[in-house]
């Protein structure tokens, strides 16, 4: 029997992270699935009633040339949903957003910053590695991104870090000079923003890394620091190298030394990252924030936070890393536009990976609530049906 590609097609939310924009307030809950032509035999199956009819011809595909050779894009699945040019989040219902990590996915075309040590291009990672991918890279490859279908670039962090994935943040304010620097990720959104595609960038501000220059005063100043209470010491002095999880002497994420929490009961803390938020969108004109590990700063904070960047850029979207499904904290009644899509991720992952077979396990490192359990196609459907539900329901009382 033929298989049939599943392709879920939100009309009033991008599916790619769950949550409403203000346009689809007024919009009916959507068919959240539609069968598709099968892959082996290019039969398909009836569409729910509810869902729009299927065109009459699909479109005939893009080709476009890079790299010496064409690239054939193929039609799009997903239908675009009704226009609101009332709506400065508008943009967001159809985002297709394709993610980067900068130091591994092009070289910059100059090369590398001169006197600068780096493994070879396509090397082996560790842990500590890297490989010199820029900003100017990513610029470079903008046909063959936008030739997937793509509409918005979200990078992981930008900001300059002693890591090659730069969640250990020594600077918010400071994009890294391995990575081009501010000139390179101005010259990058302008580029994107040309072929109206969008930039998000990644915020990881629950923590610095122990690089970052607060904490930096912190070590070497101890009790005297200016920036002691940007931070939770237990005791003094603060040692953070040479000592190991579990054993460190001021509060870190996961208890981590390499990552220092900050203190959102601090205003000088609070106003620091509220004018980070505001800095990138006025500035560089990036149009919004996937926000690393959310959930232990107060919601309050997240709210004010989207309302200072509203005010720079009335289109700028705020998508938590949140885990579970949590319409409560989506849509103008909550604190975030959108939430990174875990709870689909983990029923794909659990019919990708769900026969007798295959032991499905989860990292700790990914959080207690990011459970992968194994399913068939029947499960499936029931599993990502629940989720859907329950912010069809919030919505439709007046929650999400």
């Amino acid at each position: 029997m033929a298989a049939t590609v599943v392709a879920f097609a939100p009309a009033a939310a991008g599916w790619r992270g769950i949550g409403r924009p203000r346009a689809a307030r007024d919009q009916p809950p959507a068919t959240r699935w539609r069968h598709c032509p099968s892959a082996s035999s290019g039969s398909s199956s009836a569409a729910p009633e509810s869902a729009p009819p299927p065109p009459a011809a699909a479109p005939a595909p893009a080709t476009k040339e890079f790299g010496g050779g064409p690239i054939t894009a193929p039609p799009a699945v997903v239908s675009p949903s009704p226009h609101d040019a009332s709506d400065a989040m508008d943009w967001w219902k159809d985002a297709v957003v394709y993610q980067i990590f900068p130091d591994r996915f092009a070289p910059d075309p100059a090369g590398p910053p001169l006197g600068v040590q780096l493994d070879a291009w396509g090397a082996s990672p560790t842990i500590r590695s890297f490989q010199g991918g820029s900003l100017r890279g990513i610029t470079a490859k903008l046909d063959y991104i936008e030739s997937l279908g793509v509409n918005c670039i979200y990078m992981t962090p930008v900001f300059l870090s002693t890591a090659n994935h730069r969640y250990h943040p020594s600077d918010f304010l400071r994009v890294d000079p391995l990575l081009g620097g501010e000139a390179a990720l101005r010259e990058l959104v302008e580029a994107c923003h040309a072929r109206g595609m969008r930039v998000v960038l990644d915020g990881v501000f629950n923590h610095t890394g122990r690089g970052h220059w607060a904490f930096a005063s912190l070590l070497d100043a101890q009790e005297q620091s200016p920036y002691r209470d940007w931070f939770l010491p237990k005791s003094f002095p603060v040692v953070a190298y040479g000592v190991e999880r579990y054993e460190v002497n001021y509060e870190c994420w996961w208890d981590l030394p390499d990552l220092p929490k900050l203190n959102f009961d601090n205003p000088g803390v609070q106003a620091h990252i509220l004018d980070v938020g505001a800095h990138w969108l006025k500035e560089f004109k990036v149009d919004g924030w996937r926000l690393d590990y959310p959930g232990e700063i107060p919601p309050a904070f997240w709210r004010e936070f989207r309302e200072r960047c509203r005010a720079e850029q009335p289109h700028a979207v705020t998508v938590g890393e949140l885990f579970g499904v949590r319409p409560q904290d989506v849509g103008e009644g909550g604190h975030f536009d959108s939430l990174m899509n875990y709870s689909f991720g983990t029923c794909a992952l659990g019919f990708a990976g769900g026969t007798a077979d295959v032991q499905l396990a989860q990292d700790d490192a990914i959080g207690g609530e990011y459970v992968v359990k194994a399913l068939d196609g029947p499960g499936f459907r029931s599993a990502y049906t629940d989720v859907l539900q329950a912010y069809e329901s919030a919505f439709a009382s007046g929650g999400a």
